[in-house]
């Protein structure tokens, strides 16, 4: 899931399933003067419960809620058109992000090479078997 938050900042929420326990990942993307991004915080936590109800809520409490924080959060969660899950399937669903640090490391062009996974985009484009033009590749 993302969201904007009033200051300007971008975070991304996911769910994992690792050890036996459900977690939630978060990160936080920022900026800096001047424009330049920057990753502001990243965590992860464990879940002690997490359920979809049948109105369509998606409900998650932590293990430990931090000061000021929510017991449980709560989404309305939407269902995805059949073009979306089509788009998504095509798309999206091929690509893993699981052991690949790049969307959560703080980077610049000094140390970008040793975070990006060799061949993502060879990955991707294989799996879409699309071109960067959006064409069919050969």
């Amino acid at each position: 899931m993302f969201s904007v938050q009033m200051e300007g900042n971008i975070g991304a929420l996911t769910f994992v399933h690792r050890n036996g326990k459900i977690q939630s990942y978060y990160a936080t993307a920022g900026w800096q003067k001047g424009g330049i991004p920057e990753l502001k915080n990243f965590g992860l936590n464990d879940l002690e419960e997490m359920r979809l109800t049948e109105k369509g809520y998606f409900i998650y409490t932590n293990t430990v809620t931090i000061e000021h924080g929510n017991l449980r959060e709560y989404y309305r969660v939407k269902p995805l058109s059949d073009e979306c899950r089509e788009l998504t399937r095509k798309y999206i669903y091929g690509l893993s992000f699981v052991n690949y640090n790049m969307p959560v490391t703080n980077w610049d062009a000094s140390n970008v090479e040793e975070i990006l996974m060799p061949r993502m985009l060879r990955i991707y484009i294989g799996y879409t078997q699309m071109n960067l033009f959006g064409q069919m590749a050969g």
